[in-house]
């Protein structure tokens, strides 16, 4: 049947090859209509399920509470005067934006000066109150630290996170400034708030777009310094810096792959021929992204880039059959004969490349899922285009005497002996062993996969001078009612009370206006804490920020009754209420861990699914349980997704020599060569993250190709080795470094989550290599004797 096809293929092509060129041309035309509505998403909520909570949860509540997210515009001046006329000018001007809920750079000074300590919710209070005796007990010469055991620190480092909480807070109440500014008051800050969370890039760049250039107007018109920044434009600067990444990396890969093309060639006309067809089947692939998949993603983005240097493999492999072949046949019969018997083993190689990438396309996580289904698809199309474009490239470029006879790459390495390949596989065996018994294969950090970006680094600092804690909860609830919002807070109160709980502070608009009960509690810990700072031990305090809020809670005088929630401030009462004007209450979650360790992030999300909740109480979405989300997923389903990826590999092989120890032959270098690859991270630290873990499958497709196109050529020959390897060892290591150099580009990106692909792909392609052209030589020796 294959053959049959091949034949028609081949008498049609030479037939009506420029119908064949006509009907191409069209194709490619009317796909560039579907390419011109490919877009990158950089929203990490993407990558989740669709019927997953935290996804359903994020739609539902994007309008009425958002994400949390923000924009930042800070402006900078000695002229104290013009300072403030720009932030009031700014201020008021952003406020007209329809898309902005409110804007604020003042702080409600009246307000916190009367409430001030009260303000902080009870577990707080409770803290501070342990911490009054600890500092006591630090500080006064004549009491005694039982408290912190035999010489061993008596915080954990949740604990010690928890303690520099406190500090901060209380040092905020005793600095209190009317403006968001900096200490030395020439910086102040402007926080706008968005009414639903903006999930779109173009959405995002339009209003940025419009934030901007008030502030550039202000900047104009008063003579300082200011810009836009904040958690909302993210992801602006991560597709710019993405976009940027993947153009240089292009760029380099491209004139790479050119080099070695004609390196192996020896000759510039027929690189066209080369690469033409390739593009083609990308084009087609590329064109049903938007319909199929509907945008790229982060893990997505990248893959026009490695599937060139993929795909080129097959262009070579077909190519150098067919100059080989026109030295002893027809044009037509060289183009049967090619396509025919190489054409059969890149067929197989396409195949066990697409279906481990098909199998990704089963997972539930959008990142796996997107990956397979694009990188299968496009491996289809470009062996659709080999088998149809390809001919007709061949024959028009035979007519202008493009396609000459081959030149034979010489140079080779003779396989391994005997001796040799066995202390290899031992090394391989044991590295990997190592590898795995050591569980330090997996990155956790999240902070390691995000971009070096020097003016994004230099706002931060600016940034941090005027706000000096996290502005974004990493988890956000809505409350229907003041029952469920106090049910819930007792709920999350209980489990912040826990000597190890992962979660720092909870805020509501119940931190403003407690009920009389809760108020009353907090009055009675100010009370006993004050009452600990009344000796003149506290003078010996060597801080100076904690001795100045210790002296400022010494002299500080509450109130005699709380405030009622409806006549706080409006910059309250706009960020703890829903947005959509139905009064629901905001509850937002801050850790005390990290928010970029995966393994803390896990824990900080296992303890808000354990916390025993309202049934009414909607939620949790946030960026801190999307990571904790993603990782979760990751961790789950790698290991079946890469099981059923190894299966897909081999169906076709078995499929197409019906022989369990062919297949096992064939598969022999993949499975040692990702040994060796693992072996080599776990010896020289080198971790697999949320990002480039996905290239492990699509390496299983990539990685038996060089086995197939070996074993069967070596079959062919009887088990001649050394013919084999002479003819195969030149082609097969051009292969491997076009596919190489595809990923090389990623190395140079400045978003650290594609270095690391590309160097992973680059370490696993590299052992693929050694084990295809060395190790399983010397094994199919030992069975041609």
């Amino acid at each position: 049947m294959f053959k049959k096809c091949v034949r028609w293929l081949s008498r049609s092509t030479e037939k009506y090859t420029y119908i064949w060129l006509i009907l191409i041309t069209l194709s490619c035309f009317l796909s560039s209509f579907f390419l011109a509505d490919l877009r990158l998403d950089t929203n990490l909520i993407r990558l989740l399920p669709e019927n997953s909570a935290l996804f359903q949860w994020t739609n539902k509540l994007r309008g009425p509470i958002g994400d949390g997210g923000y924009f930042t515009i800070l402006i900078e001046s000695n002229d104290r005067e013009k300072l403030l006329e720009a932030a009031d000018y700014i201020h008021k001007e952003t406020e007209k934006l329809h898309e902005i809920y409110f804007a604020n750079y003042r702080n409600p000074i009246q307000f916190i000066e009367k409430y001030k300590y009260l303000l902080l919710p009870l577990p707080l209070l409770e803290r501070l109150y342990d911490y009054a005796l600890r500092l006591e007990a630090e500080t006064n010469p004549f009491t005694t630290d039982l408290m912190g055991g035999h010489g061993e620190p008596a915080d954990s480092r949740i604990e010690q996170s928890k303690r520099r909480s406190i500090e901060k807070k209380l040092g905020q109440f005793s600095s209190l400034r009317e403006y968001n500014e900096n200490p030395d008051g020439n910086l102040m800050g402007i926080i706008a708030y968005p009414r639903s969370m903006i999930t779109e890039l173009e959405d995002i760049r339009k209003l940025y777009n419009r934030i901007d250039k008030i502030s550039l107007e202000a900047a104009e018109k008063y003579n300082v310094w200011s810009q836009v920044g904040g958690s909302q434009i993210k992801n602006l600067r991560e597709y710019k810096s993405i976009i940027e990444d993947l153009g240089r990396a292009g760029l380099v890969s491209l004139a790479a792959i050119l080099g070695i093309l004609f390196f192996s060639f020896r000759s510039l006309r027929v690189l066209p021929v080369v690469i033409l067809p390739l593009l083609v089947g990308l084009v087609w692939a590329f064109s049903l992204v938007p319909v199929l998949i509907g945008s790229l993603n982060i893990i997505t983005v990248f893959l026009l880039l490695i599937l060139f240097g993929m795909g080129i493999d097959y262009s070579i492999h077909l190519i150098r059959q067919f100059q080989k072949q026109i030295q002893i046949l027809s044009v037509g019969e060289a183009l049967y004969e090619t396509f025919s018997v190489t054409g059969k083993s890149v067929a197989i190689s396409g195949l066990t490349t697409a279906l481990p990438l098909f199998v990704l396309a089963l997972s539930r996580f959008r990142g796996f899922s997107d990956f397979g289904m694009i990188g299968g698809l496009s491996i289809i199309m470009m062996l659709i285009a080999m088998f149809t474009v390809l001919p007709t490239f061949l024959l028009i470029a035979y007519r202008l005497n493009f396609i000459t006879s081959s030149v034979t790459l010489t140079g080779s390495f003779p396989p391994l002996g005997k001796k040799s390949a066995v202390a290899l596989l031992v090394f391989i065996v044991f590295s990997s062993f190592f590898a795995l018994k050591s569980g330090n294969l997996f990155d956790y950090n999240f902070s390691a996969h995000t971009n070096d970006i020097q003016s994004v680094q230099k706002f931060e600092k600016r940034h941090k001078k005027v706000f000096n804690q996290s502005m974004v909860p990493a988890a956000l609830y809505l409350a229907p009612d003041i029952g469920n919002l106090d049910r819930s807070l007792a709920a999350l109160t209980n489990a912040l009370e826990r000597e190890e709980s992962t979660i720092e502070r909870v805020t509501s608009i119940r931190d403003f206006a407690p009920e009389k009960e809760e108020f009353d509690r907090r009055i009675e810990l100010i009370s006993q804490t004050k009452e600990i700072f009344k000796g003149s031990w506290y003078k010996h305090i060597s801080d100076p920020d904690i001795k100045k809020w210790v002296t400022d809670l010494r002299s500080w005088t509450p109130p005699e009754k709380p405030s009622d929630i409806f006549s706080l401030p409006k910059e309250i009462l706009a960020y703890y209420l829903s947005r959509d004007g139905s009064n629901q209450f905001l509850i937002g979650i801050y850790p005390a861990v990290s928010r970029r360790n995966g393994h803390e992030v896990l824990a900080f999300q296992k303890e808000l699914e354990q916390a025993v909740l309202p049934g009414k109480l909607q939620g949790p979405i946030g960026e801190g349980i999307v990571f904790a989300e993603i990782l979760g997923l990751v961790l789950h389903e790698a290991p079946i997704v890469f099981f059923f990826a190894l299966l897909a590999v081999a169906l076709p092989i078995y499929l197409s020599n019906r022989s369990f120890k062919e297949t096992a032959l064939t598969l022999f270098p993949l499975i040692s060569g990702m040994a060796l690859m693992f072996g080599i991270m776990g010896i020289s630290g080198m971790q697999v993250n949320y990002l480039s873990i996905v290239i492990i499958p699509a390496l299983l497709g990539m990685g038996v190709d060089d086995g197939i196109h070996y074993f069967r050529h070596c079959k062919s020959h009887n088990y001649d080795i050394l013919t084999t390897q002479k003819e195969l060892f030149g082609t097969l290591s051009i292969c491997t470094l076009t596919t190489m150099i595809g990923y090389f580009g990623l190395v140079m990106a400045h978003n650290r989550g594609l270095q690391s692909l590309g160097l992973l792909a680059c370490l696993g392609m590299t052992c693929l290599w050694v084990t295809s052209m060395f190790l399983l030589p010397a094994f199919l020796g030992e069975k041609s004797n």
